[in-house]
């Protein structure tokens, strides 16, 4: 079987920048989302937003998960940049 036209698996994740209660709340959620956390269960983690990037940060770099033939994530965020003030920048990982 040619699996050449296949793609690779990934995770899909959306954030509602209107649902939010400011911009950096997306990292929250976002770590919250790769690491696995059961918001439901265990409620939203007691982090900050810079403790998330942090650890965001980390896991992007890790370098062993990525790449071709690794697990990619899809990250969409509409409607954030009404969150941000004219000239901000939002960090993104590839």
């Amino acid at each position: 079987m040619d699996y050449s036209q296949e793609a690779n698996p990934f995770t899909y994740v959306e954030i509602n920048g209107l649902k939010i209660p400011s911009p950096h709340a997306a990292y929250n959620l976002l770590w919250e989302t790769i690491s696995g956390h059961d918001v439901v269960t265990d409620g939203h983690l007691a982090i900050s937003w810079k403790e998330a990037l942090k650890r965001l940060t980390k896991h992007f770099s890790g370098g062993a998960s990525g790449g071709p033939g690794g697990h990619a994530w899809y990250v969409q965020l509409p409607l954030i940049s009404r969150q941000f003030p004219h000239g901000s920048v939002l960090l993104v990982w590839f």
